[in-house]
């Protein structure tokens, strides 16, 4: 057990930052001796989400001052990854960090493995370190510093150093020593990057996320996914990102998001969308599983402008207001008063509106966001209430209508639509024409016994429209019977020359689909039907059996198919003269997530070393 030398945790100051000032004043005692005094062995905690805290407190004098959980508050970024990610990750994060679990795969959940650097250099901000030095005495690695991708201190606006340790990791990058923020400066065990390039254009999107980031850290929120899920469907409704019914437009979410930040920001931090439409951005608005927090931090942003704003965000969608609502009918007893409880929102032509009904038969729409809720921009009912009062206005004040109308101050032209029994027209059938119209068709009868319905319609089609769309009765029980279709498979059909026909289509459709530019598609039956428009041969399989031979031959395996996309990622990259650093990039332009065999595996290796020797 540890007990004298032990340093006071500083704000936000890192458990490796702790360790490693503990580290910088001791004196005869090796890295191994201690942490096997701490941890009983292994290697030197994440700057992120270290593990193993109970044994920290435990066997440190921080147990008379610290519990494990507040060490895990107040000194980690397990805020940050546990906000947006309900009690379930909640609970499951703490214990793995309580205890000897494993961290590492929630910490890189969801980034690129390339472009991130797992993090391995610590960073600090200059001016924080100057603060610390007057301060405390000494300067000492920030937690909201360690903060994956962000190059911006949130306190200073000033972009942060990385620090390259050398010599203290192995070749797997694990750390195997401490080194502290003073420390490196003095002995010069560092390499560091005088001028950190972060261009103005990133800067700024740096420096939103940095500030966010720090009032999560700062903040006890915790969000269940549906929750999430929910304030993002109000905010992208309200935005006007979502048609009648809620269904998202993803590709016009994906345009204005790439347009807000821009691409070269999103690469920056390793958060690029990918094509299509299962990219990361769809997947974090889907709300279904855990994404990085710094994934929903930029969606957060994009949406609400602030975490602030997205912990006040509503998550049911009232763009008027709770009910009950005003009603308008100037007739009415309760004008004016909230008495509406049914309100059904429309979008028609990207204009929003709502549909307000009240029981008096009243019935009105108002656009969202145009009013305070005492004007309607139409009418499209006044109901039978004001139908009554005009009515006996008109007889108590020996007044037409139309007269009423105008003295309330409503246009006849907007009310004629609310009094229907009144003014809508409709046109009379002329019945005299019954009789004489059936002596035609009778005449027919008489003199053709054999005739059809469809020679009658034809010789008298007048008489024989008016007689069925009128009187329908008659029309069934003087007709001829209707001849029923010869069945399909009775008529008189060549199957083989059709036969013929749609395997030559079915053989053409293979071919445009190995042509087509861009990410290969795979052959499946569905798509060579499609591409043939051979989809009838699924009605009459007994009859087109060389056709369905010809169509199950020609289906692609999932294993042909990777190959293939293999193959067309090596030409890309080759005719481009692209680096690649790891078989990953072939996975991400191709969407291979899970190898199908070895004989995959395989060509992906090959894939590399072909690539890795042309450029």
């Amino acid at each position: 057990m540890i007990n004298g030398y032990f340093p006071t945790p500083y704000p936000n100051e890192t458990v490796y930052s702790i360790l490693a000032r503990y580290f910088q004043r001791l004196e005869g005692f090796g890295y191994n001796h201690v942490m096997k005094k701490i941890y009983q062995g292994g290697a030197v905690p994440s700057d992120v989400l270290p593990n193993d805290i109970i044994k920290l407190v435990s066997n440190t004098p921080l147990r008379f001052a610290y519990t494990p959980e507040r060490i895990i508050e107040k000194h980690t970024l397990f805020q940050l990854y546990v906000t947006y990610s309900g009690e379930k990750m909640y609970q499951q994060l703490l214990q793995n960090m309580l205890f000897k679990e494993r961290t590492d795969k929630i910490t890189l959940a969801g980034l690129d493995y390339e472009q991130i650097e797992k993090w391995k250099f610590p960073r600090f901000c200059p001016k924080c370190a100057e603060l610390d030095t007057r301060m405390f005495g000494e300067p000492y690695w920030h937690r909201e510093h360690q903060i994956p991708g962000i190059k911006v201190c949130p306190h200073h606006k000033e972009v942060t150093y990385d620090v390259g340790l050398l010599g203290v990791s192995d070749n797997s990058g694990k750390r195997r020593s401490f080194l502290a923020l003073d420390s490196s400066m003095i002995n010069k065990k560092y390499t560091i990057d005088k001028n950190p390039v972060v261009n103005n254009e990133l800067f700024e999107n740096h420096w939103q996320i940095a500030i966010n980031a720090w009032d999560i850290l700062n903040s006890k929120a915790l969000f269940e996914l549906e929750e999430v899920k929910q304030k993002y469907q109000v905010k992208l409704t309200e935005l006007g990102y979502c048609w009648e019914g809620g269904r998202r437009q993803n590709g016009k979410i994906k345009i204005d998001f790439i347009s807000y930040y821009g691409e070269d920001f999103l690469g920056d931090i390793s958060c690029g969308i990918e094509a299509g439409t299962q990219n990361w951005l769809a997947k974090t608005l889907r709300g279904k599983c855990f994404r990085h927090p710094i994934k929903q931090l930029l969606v957060t942003i994009f949406l609400f402008k602030s975490f602030k704003g997205f912990q006040n965000a509503d998550t049911v969608y009232n763009p008027f207001g709770n009910a009950p609502w005003l009603c308008l009918n100037p007739l009415a007893n309760h004008y004016k008063q909230r008495v509406i409880e049914k309100c059904i929102l429309r979008n028609f032509n990207n204009v929003r509106y709502g549909v307000f009904s009240c029981e008096c038969g009243f019935e009105y729409t108002r656009h969202i966001g145009t009013d305070d809720g005492t004007k309607y921009n139409m009418v499209l009912s006044y109901g039978h209430v004001f139908e009554n009062k005009v009515k006996e206005m008109a007889q108590r004040e020996q007044l037409s209508e139309k007269q009423v109308l105008k003295k309330i101050g409503i246009s006849k032209y907007l009310a004629k639509y609310g009094l229907p029994n009144k003014h809508k027209y409709k046109n009379k059938v002329d019945m005299s024409k019954k009789e004489p119209y059936k002596a035609v068709i009778m005449s027919l009868l008489t003199e053709h016994p054999d005739i059809t319905r469809k020679r009658i319609q034809d010789m008298a089609t007048k008489e024989f429209q008016w007689i069925r769309k009128n009187d329908r009765e008659w029309f069934n029980q003087n007709m001829p019977k209707a001849l029923s279709k010869l069945p399909f498979e009775y008529r008189d059909i060549d199957w083989d020359e059709l036969n013929k026909n749609m395997c030559d289509r079915i053989n053409n459709a293979r071919a445009t689909i190995l042509m087509q530019q861009g990410k290969p598609q795979r052959i499946t039956k569905a798509r060579l039907l499609k591409v043939s428009k051979a989809g009838s041969i699924l009605e009459h399989r007994a009859n087109y059996l060389k056709a369905f031979k010809l169509l199950n031959a020609l289906l692609e395996t999932k294993t042909e198919y990777q190959i293939r996309c293999i193959n067309w990622a090596v030409q890309e990259l080759v005719s481009k003269g692209e680096k690649i650093i790891m078989k990953e990039t072939i996975r991400n332009m191709t969407s291979i997530r899970t190898d199908d065999s070895l004989e995959v595996t395989r060509r992906l290796d090959e894939a590399c070393k072909i690539i890795k020797g042309r450029i």
